[in-house]
């Protein structure tokens, strides 16, 4: 199933795409987010043969919506009116700090974190079809974990190092879910 991956900011949204059978994510395009972004996206879907979308579910370290999730209910609202497809939530952490750590600060800088979320998603829900289970709510589990207080932060570790660090175990602890 080919999948449409979004990660929405108030200035810029990020698009990625699945190939074909969903089992990659590639950065796509970064759109504005003004009055036409429904159109576009839209669009894009219908150009792309696209069978469901992924938006980027922004939560802060205690678990509760940022503020930027209004906007993204509205959004998917409105995509759901438009395409007709089926669109999911994806838990995202950090995905455009990670794009940035992977790439460095680009013009696509917001297109990788939108790949980085589709892929996230592709990976859980490939791993529950093939029968080892890294469900929403582990995921919910082991990203809370992440944001309580068991979170690490060495002070002698710039933020963006910290952060990459704690990615780093989030995706040893999946993987060795899949192991298992």
């Amino acid at each position: 199933m080919k999948l449409l991956g979004i990660d929405y900011g108030a200035k810029r949204v990020g698009v990625a795409i699945s190939d074909d059978g969903g089992e990659m994510a590639f950065a796509k395009v970064v759109l504005s987010a003004g009055d036409d972004l429904i159109k576009k996206i839209a669009d894009l879907c219908e150009s792309e043969r696209v069978e469901g979308i992924v938006i980027g579910e922004s939560k802060n370290y205690q678990g509760k919506e940022n503020p930027i999730m209004e906007a993204v209910h509205s959004l998917k609202k409105n995509l759901e009116e438009a395409t007709k497809l089926p669109i999911f939530f994806e838990p995202e952490l950090m995905t455009s700090m990670e794009a940035e750590r992977l790439q460095g600060h680009s013009a696509m800088h917001d297109a990788s974190a939108a790949a980085l979320i589709l892929k996230s998603y592709i990976d859980r829900t490939r791993n529950l079809k093939k029968g080892n289970p890294i469900t929403k709510q582990d995921l919910r589990d082991q990203t809370q974990k992440m944001r309580n207080s068991e979170y690490e932060y060495n002070s002698n570790e710039e933020p963006a190092q910290n952060s990459k660090i704690e990615i780093d175990k989030l995706k040893r602890e999946q993987q060795r879910r899949r192991e298992a």
